[in-house]
């Protein structure tokens, strides 16, 4: 089984709430997920699970960024 560390330094602090209202921050982290998905070549099961991560972390930029732009229209 592959070791994939993401970023120790983001698994250090609890999230929050400008990150977690800020795209930028997840579609950061979706990209790390698919680069750890890359370097998981030897374990299927681990990459497949990392891209689902990264996939998810879109979703949760696409979201953040609907909260800005209706926060700044209201």
């Amino acid at each position: 089984m592959s070791r994939i560390i993401i970023d120790d330094e983001t698994a250090q602090h609890p999230l929050t709430p400008d990150e977690a209202y800020d795209p930028g921050y997840w579609r950061h982290r979706a990209e790390q997920a698919r680069e750890a998905s890359r370097e998981a070549y030897d374990d299927d099961d681990l990459a497949a699970q990392l891209r689902r991560i990264a996939v998810d972390c879109d979703r949760l930029a696409e979201r953040a960024a609907a909260i800005l732009l209706a926060d700044e229209a209201a």
